[in-house]
């Protein structure tokens, strides 16, 4: 995924909420940051962010397509300035490796091989 184009813009998603209750409470809408990847060969996909994480002193980021199909990418973020930053693949097997394991112990989830 070398250079891609990226967009950032706020998503609403509403809580699901299997109690039948009988109050006419509003329900509460959840704000995330959605980040639009293009890829080399022209698709988008839209991602909310996971969040941004450290390891080994550098800075990656989590996103997860909002096709719900269960997928968590994990790019290189580099903060450019306060308003822009790029994503990047990490070429190196082991700390894109070391990231994945980062980012399964922040969330306590082990991924499938």
């Amino acid at each position: 995924m070398a250079n891609k184009k990226v967009s950032s813009k706020k998503k609403k998603s509403m809580p699901k909420n299997n109690q039948n209750t009988q109050q006419k409470e509003a329900p509460k809408k959840e704000v995330r940051d959605v980040v639009t990847l293009e890829f080399d060969d022209g698709n988008e996909q839209e991602c909310f962010v996971e969040g941004v994480f450290d390891c080994g002193g550098q800075d990656y980021i989590a996103l997860v397509p909002d096709n719900k199909s269960g997928d968590v990418y994990i790019y290189k973020y580099i903060q450019i300035d306060d308003e822009s930053y790029r994503l990047e693949d990490e070429a190196d097997e082991e700390k894109f490796a070391a990231a994945v394991r980062e980012y399964e112990d922040i969330v306590g989830y082990k991924a499938e091989a």
